[in-house]
């Protein structure tokens, strides 16, 4: 909330009460450095999955995790075409031997054991 020297956060909040929180941004995380508290990721609303796999394969070339956000598949609030979402899901389960698919919990928390170790 607010703005400039008077903005505040949530982050410390995520931070106290949670693994990990996600943010906006359109960026793929290092997961070395990333602050887990502050995950960025990409909102699905209308890509489709080519555009989709051309950012999971750039996160991979670079190391990073890719977080993707999707709410509504087929319709409701930030809308994905059920098609692009399974031609994603699709590809991820052709990619499994070198692509680590998995929910945003158990990412985070092998990378908070990461960082800590």
């Amino acid at each position: 909330m607010g703005r400039g020297a008077e903005r505040e956060s949530y982050v410390p909040i995520i931070a106290g009460a949670f693994i990990a929180g996600r943010a906006g941004m359109e960026m793929s995380n290092y997961p070395r450095w990333v602050d887990l508290a502050y995950a960025r990721s990409f909102e699905m609303h209308g890509q489709s999955a080519d555009e989709v796999i051309a950012m999971i394969e750039r996160g991979m070339r670079r190391g990073h995790w890719v977080v993707l956000t999707f709410h509504g598949v087929g319709g409701d609030f930030i809308e994905t075409e059920t098609s692009d979402f399974e031609a994603v899901a699709a590809y991820l389960a052709q990619q499994q031997d070198r692509i680590w698919t998995d929910t945003f919990y158990q990412v985070a928390s092998y990378i908070r054991d990461s960082q800590s170790g």
